[in-house]
């Protein structure tokens, strides 16, 4: 009696976990997609600077202008793809964390089964 007991909050544990993956996963994944259409942005917002640079014809203010708004760019460009790489980096260790609980739930649940 006490091991279908344990079976059931076992099996109760390994859902609940695969519903806080499923949730996690689809919160990171949405996340994910915006920082996506942020770097896409800044990235086309880099490649059409050379027009503002051509449009400074010389002049050395605005010149420095234009490279100090560019340099910018690039800073947050960077700072999306380190953002992404730890997003993925996260998911992927949260995964692997539920997975390895899901393992060791299953198999004690297993053993009760015996």
């Amino acid at each position: 009696m006490v091991n279908v007991a344990r079976i059931d909050e076992i099996s109760k544990e390994i859902r609940d976990i695969r519903l806080d993956q499923e949730d996690a996963e689809r919160y990171t994944k949405k996340l994910q997609q915006e920082e996506e259409y942020a770097y896409e942005y800044i990235q086309n917002l880099i490649f059409n600077m050379s027009k503002e640079f051509e449009a400074c014809q010389g002049d050395r203010y605005l010149t420095n202008l234009v490279e100090h708004r560019y340099n910018k760019l690039k800073q947050t460009q960077r700072e999306c793809e380190e953002f992404l790489l730890k997003l993925q980096e996260d998911r992927r260790k949260f995964r692997n964390k539920c997975e390895l609980e899901i393992a060791t739930l299953e198999k004690e649940r297993n053993n009760l089964m015996i």
